[in-house]
């Protein structure tokens, strides 16, 4: 039996005055108007899938926060409904377009969306937002190169969507972060940290501390994924042994 742990913080960065990034975690996201989000962290039996997201409205456009806090709630309504996951970012994509129409505004917002079940780990990406990965001891960075993402974001007519997808095994580690991270934070940096360490508390709150100390220049969104085995047998055998220590000691005070 496998678990998933997750971790996530959101943070506003030093230079700017509000925070622009949303996330989604299994049903959970943030409001339009936040401080960012602060030690989040759950345990799950990985019995069923669970889904995870990260936005970043673009800069110089208007509403970066409405950007990002309506694509986690559109992934919210698509997740709901069972939409295909293979059609949510092309949907929510719509979605925008018709909100800007409806509204007379210009918004958009890059997108990391991952999904998990028992088998695959999928990711599915928009933008210049990064997804990193440690699966079976080998490292990698997911996303688009920097000459790929003129004018990819969720909220123009015309998107590429990235997918990639990774066979479920221990010990797999995920960060979905925006780019508040990956501009200060070098790639090697955050591989040395997910090749060894394995409190995902630490990991998402030291690459935090580290882009903050790097200037903090842009909103932080980073979520953090550990997939392991729940060690039943390990338990079993705690529990024959005391079993074990408690006969011998009543035997001994019956003799």
């Amino acid at each position: 039996m496998l678990r998933i742990k997750e971790y996530a913080v959101v943070h506003k960065g030093i230079i700017r005055d509000n925070n622009e990034d949303n996330l989604y975690i299994d049903g959970f996201i943030l409001p339009q108007n936040n401080d960012g989000l602060k030690n989040y962290s759950k345990e799950k039996t990985l019995n069923s899938p669970f889904y995870y997201a990260s936005f970043d409205g673009i800069g110089g456009l208007e509403n970066g926060d409405e950007a990002a806090y309506l694509c986690s709630k559109y992934l919210l309504q698509a997740l709901r409904k069972r939409i295909d996951n293979n059609k949510i970012l092309s949907l929510i994509n719509k979605k925008i377009i018709l909100y800007k129409k409806k509204y007379n505004i210009n918004l958009g917002s890059t997108a990391n969306f991952v999904s998990i079940n028992k088998k695959e780990i999928n990711t599915f990406q928009v933008g210049d937002s990064s997804i990193f990965l440690l699966h079976n001891n080998e490292f990698y960075k997911l996303g688009y190169d920097s000459d790929d993402i003129i004018d990819n974001y969720i909220g123009n007519k015309k998107i590429k969507i990235k997918k990639n997808t990774f066979s479920v095994l221990p010990n797999t580690k995920i960060i979905i972060c925006s780019d508040g991270l990956t501009k200060l934070v070098d790639k090697l940096e955050i591989e040395y940290m997910l090749k060894y360490n394995d409190d995902g508390d630490y990991i998402t709150n030291k690459l935090l501390n580290m882009a903050l100390q790097n200037g903090g220049t842009d909103n932080i969104t980073i979520i953090t994924l550990i997939i392991e085995k729940k060690n039943r047998e390990i338990l079993y055998w705690l529990l024959f042994g005391i079993s074990i220590i408690l006969f011998l000691v009543l035997v001994n005070f019956i003799i």
